[in-house]
C-alpha cells in the first residue's frame, strides 16, 4: 500500500509542463513569449476586443484556487 502525500496536485505547473512539451519554442527563461505563440498559432488566436462570453462572479479566483 502506497502512502498519500495528502497535497494536492499543482495544475498551473503540470499544465506548464505539457505546454513545453507541445510548444517548446515559446519559452525563453521559463517564461512564455507571446509573440511567438502569435507566430504559431496564425490565425486560430481570436484577438478581437469584443466578443460574447458567460462569465460567473468569482469565476477567475475559483480557477486559481482549483
Amino acid at each position: 500500500m502506497n502512502a498519500l502525500k495528502g497535497t494536492s496536485l499543482d495544475l498551473k505547473e503540470y499544465n506548464l509542463e505539457k505546454f513545453k512539451k507541445i510548444f517548446p519554442e515559446v519559452f525563453c527563461e521559463d517564461k512564455i513569449d507571446f509573440e511567438k505563440l502569435r507566430l504559431l498559432l496564425g490565425d486560430e488566436i481570436e484577438d478581437k476586443e469584443e466578443r460574447y462570453e458567460f462569465t460567473l462572479n468569482g469565476k477567475n479566483n475559483a480557477i486559481r484556487i482549483a
